[in-house]
């Protein structure tokens, strides 16, 4: 499917049904990352909002490519919304650029990770790092592209995907 699936394990957590309040939320997340990481055997914990290979992607509205001109409509791309660890825990490689950083916070430039077909299609010939694309009304700085390998990262072999970092959407 574009990552590294041997010993791979996939759940699901809702703290809010637990009854935790939204911004009890991040805290509990950070923590479960840290003790999912100290168990015995584990190698890697990552975060994302949306499962993996369920079909289910983020639409994430349009967006907007400043200098790509005006066309009549906002284009589309799908959007996952990850932790740091991500790339590295899934095996997927970045080709340009850099992963995402714990310092990757909501307070700091926002910053994205775009996947290969997003960069040919509404990037070319041009170097996609640096770049700004606006989300909704916010700027955000290209910092990697993935290799082609992780183009398919959800089963979605030609889609345009854009990653954020969890810590920027909350």
């Amino acid at each position: 499917p574009g990552f590294a699936v041997e010993n791979l394990l996939l759940f699901r957590v809702d703290p809010r049904s637990a009854g935790y309040k939204n911004e009890q939320t991040s805290p509990f997340y950070q923590r479960l990352q840290e003790e999912l990481g100290r168990l015995p055997g584990v190698r890697a914990v990552t975060l994302l909002h949306l499962p993996l290979l369920s079909g289910v992607m983020s639409g994430g509205g349009g967006f907007v490519v400043p200098g790509a001109g005006t066309s009549q409509s906002k284009p589309n791309a799908h959007r996952l919304t990850i932790s740091e660890t991500f790339f590295s825990t899934m095996g997927i490689p970045i080709l340009q650029g850099r992963g995402f950083r714990e310092s990757d916070t909501g307070g700091s430039t926002k910053v994205v990770v775009i996947n290969q077909a997003f960069a040919r299609k509404y990037l070319p010939d041009q170097d996609p790092i640096g770049q700004t694309i606006r989300i909704g009304k916010l700027p955000f700085k290209v910092i990697g592209v993935l290799s082609p390998k992780g183009q398919n990262a959800m089963g979605q072999d030609q889609d345009d995907i854009v990653y954020v970092p969890l810590t920027t959407a909350q």
